[in-house]
């Protein structure tokens, strides 16, 4: 459970993608919801990477989404990251993602890129900032946690 948590927080997709999430080359390709969204690929970061090849298929465990919410809640209620009045639900884990990409210094767009979020609007970034996976795994990589699974 840890491990999925650390997951969802290093890639920033919502708990609903996981169900159709495919790993391949070392990235994450998912995603729900929009258009931006869909099929969006996002480099597994080197902190995970080490045991995201071991739980491929395993993501949810075979849960329900309220039975993960569940099993999350007691697991960060165990490690004191939560408590009975202040808890965290799996989209918090987005929240963090976004939050760790704007505190290493990750352009906007290329959070907005990471998070499935559309570029509309910002015809610069939409039409001429493509992005190769290498350039998004040096973003992601910008990402400096001590972690130990």
């Amino acid at each position: 459970m840890v491990k999925m948590i650390l997951t969802m927080i290093y890639s920033g997709f919502r708990i609903g993608a996981w169900r159709e999430m495919t790993v391949e080359n070392d990235v994450f390709i998912g995603g729900v919801k929009t258009d931006a969204g869909k099929n969006r690929v996002v480099p597994i970061h080197s902190s995970i990477s080490g045991f995201v090849a071991g739980m491929y298929g395993e993501f949810l465990c075979g849960k329900s989404e309220s039975q993960f919410r569940r099993d999350m809640r007691r697991v960060l209620l165990e490690i004191e990251i939560d408590t009975e009045e202040k808890y965290h639900i799996p989209h918090s884990c987005r929240h963090t993602f976004h939050r760790l990409l704007e505190k290493a210094g990750v352009s906007e767009a290329d959070r907005k890129r990471l998070m499935g979020h559309s570029l509309k609007g910002d015809i610069t970034n939409g039409t001429y900032g493509h992005r190769s996976v290498e350039e998004l795994k040096e973003q992601i990589e910008k990402i400096k946690i001590e972690c130990q699974v």
